[in-house]
């Protein structure tokens, strides 16, 4: 089984033979030579062969070879953006696309059925017709609450490919960290000593991305298709920012002003956020950028006698005279107004505006573009915002676009997240989308907020290369052993024992079934109470047996993502200590 699973793939007899002196034909096309390049580099990568590389139209005629080309006779292709051909034949292979996204996904198509044979390479024979469901297939993940130091984010990134995902959402800011490295406002970069600090994210996994940093993020991603999308969060979760001027808090007479959401009255607040927009967004060339919006008004959390997730702009002065001299209606039409003056200095970047749902009420009347791109994510809690009628179907009713990260489908850290639902779902399954509106999903993001490594290194692997799957293919997961028996290939490349095909049916599930409880914890995870299914583990020799075969693969020092298997070497010696 190929991950994630094509649209159409008929198999031949035979196969296709490499060797040191298989050659890429690129033709004449500049994007042909550049995917050629990064195929190359891919196969000495998981194989050890150096392979030609050849342009022009002499090229294009090799026998032998694998060749790349780009037209737009790419019959039966669905999305030809990103869809392509692939045609593996004894005597040769042929990857076609429209352009060089589609070229991309052909390519880690056919890396993705390399096999071994003996001392030799090949793959079998195949033509995959192939392109994706939906445009948007994401991954979010969350530096600002536990710092993700560069080598790992690009492992995700990495990952992301294999599994043909194309959108990094960073959540670059919270009230716990600013890690975006701020020239024009240093104190962003600085300890912020707030109740919340101590709860969620110790001081030792503060972190910074320089300048450098992001810039070499970016190409890294951009190589492999992958499009960064930044989150700096805003009216809320901004307590960095509130705290660069006291023109930027509240101002209330009696009681508490909010540390953490910004004066939506001010103008102090819309020049500064002009400044650090005007700072950040030419780092990121993708066309969205995430200005946040979750969780205004959760006025329930009180910590040390604080509302530290609620605004205050009821109780603000400087608010009510906003409210007043513009002629808003009240508390939603000034987060209204907020979302469009922030629309306004995104425009002057050629950004689109991207926001969390929840403090959007969608039956009442408002006056949000259907410009912004909406990140449904649930309808608010009781007492944490719009409640009544504020749904996924709603949103699209009312012309917007949307992206799903529906938290139990999507949030990789919480309980409801499964291998078994998520092997039936797709972005526009759940929540309900009437008919004739699912050209208004874009798509999904896969939500990893801020964790132990050791629990992301376990869960992510698998699960960005199931979501792939699901975002890409929306045909449900009808047999899960066969997805399970291919993931190791997958994750760990071509040169894995084929002894290990089985660990996880061994270990009993695809996705890891573990959660987290405490961020600071090392190994903060646990095994839930659940029957096994057949083919598990059952007692501490079975489980000593997968260990030793896992530990031998780590020796040899041949597979990809050899930090992410010996997390599973830990976690079999996990599952061995509870069956003793």
């Amino acid at each position: 089984m190929m991950i994630p699973r094509p649209q159409e793939l008929r198999t031949a007899s035979g196969a296709f033979h490499l060797s040191d002196g298989t050659g890429i034909a690129c033709g004449d096309d500049p994007r042909c030579r550049a995917e050629g390049e990064y195929l190359r580099e891919r196969i000495r990568d998981l194989t050890g062969l150096n392979l030609s590389l050849a342009s022009g139209a002499e090229a294009s005629a090799r026998e032998g070879s694998i060749l790349l080309h780009i037209t737009e006779n790419l019959p039966g292709v669905a999305a030809k953006e990103e869809g392509y051909l692939l045609t593996v034949a004894p005597g040769g292979v042929r990857i076609e696309a429209a352009g060089d996204g589609g070229l991309f996904y052909g390519c880690e198509s056919f890396t993705g059925l390399l096999q071994r044979d003996g001392e030799r390479w090949l793959v079998p024979s195949v033509a995959i017709r192939d392109w994706p469901d939906f445009r948007w297939r994401g991954l979010l993940v969350d530096p600002a609450r536990r710092f993700i130091p560069m080598p790992l984010l690009k492992q995700y990134v990495d990952l992301m490919a294999r599994g043909k995902l194309n959108v990094l959402h960073v959540h670059f800011t919270d009230n716990e960290s600013y890690t975006l490295e701020s020239k024009r406002f240093p104190a962003l970069n600085e300890w912020l000593d707030l109740p919340i600090r101590s709860v969620h994210s110790p001081d030792r996994f503060f972190g910074v991305y320089t300048h450098k940093d992001l810039k070499e993020l970016v190409a890294y991603a951009e190589r492999r298709k992958v499009t960064i999308v930044p989150e700096i969060g805003t009216p809320s979760h901004a307590a960095h920012i509130v705290a660069l001027s006291p023109e930027l808090r509240c101002r209330v007479a009696d009681g508490y002003a909010s540390e953490t959401v910004l004066c939506a009255g001010s103008e102090k607040t819309y020049q500064v956020l002009e400044a650090i927009l005007d700072e950040i967004a030419p780092f990121f060339p993708g066309k969205v950028f995430h200005i946040g919006t979750d969780e205004l008004d959760c006025s329930d959390i009180v910590i040390n006698g604080k509302r530290v997730y609620c605004s205050s702009w009821d109780d603000c002065s400087v608010c009510r005279e906003r409210v007043r001299r513009e002629g808003i209606a009240g508390h939603r039409q000034l987060f209204y107004y907020f979302a469009n003056r922030v629309k306004g200095l995104l425009d002057r970047h050629g950004k689109r505006l991207m926001m969390w749902s929840d403090p959007i009420d969608i039956a009442s009347p408002h006056d949000l573009s259907t410009e912004i791109l909406v990140h449904f994510f649930r309808i608010a809690n009781v007492n944490w915002g719009p409640r009544r009628h504020c749904s996924y179907d709603k949103l699209l009713k009312a012309g917007f676009e949307v992206v799903n990260s529906h938290w139990p489908d999507t949030y990789a850290n919480e309980a409801p997240f499964s291998e078994r639902n998520l092997a039936e779902w797709h972005p526009a399954l759940r929540p309900y989308v009437p008919p004739g509106l699912e050209h208004r999903v874009a798509g999904a993001t896969l939500c990893a907020w801020g964790g132990p490594e050791s629990f992301y290194l376990r869960m992510l692997p698998p699960a960005i290369a199931m979501f792939g799957d699901r975002c890409w293919h929306k045909g449900k997961v009808d047999d899960p052993g066969a997805f399970a028996r291919a993931l190791p290939r997958h994750l760990f490349g071509p040169r894995l024992s084929p002894a290990l095909g089985e660990m996880l049916i061994r270990l009993g599930s695809i996705l890891p079934p573990a959660t987290w409880n405490n961020l600071a914890g090392d190994r903060a995870f646990r095994y839930e109470d659940r029957p096994l299914p057949a083919g598990a583990v059952k007692d501490a020799e079975e489980c000593r047996a997968v260990e030793e075969l896992i530990a031998g693969e780590i020796r040899k020092n041949e597979v990809e993502n050899a930090n992410v298997l010996a997390e599973y070497l830990e976690t079999f010696r996990w599952v061995r200590e509870e069956l003793v």
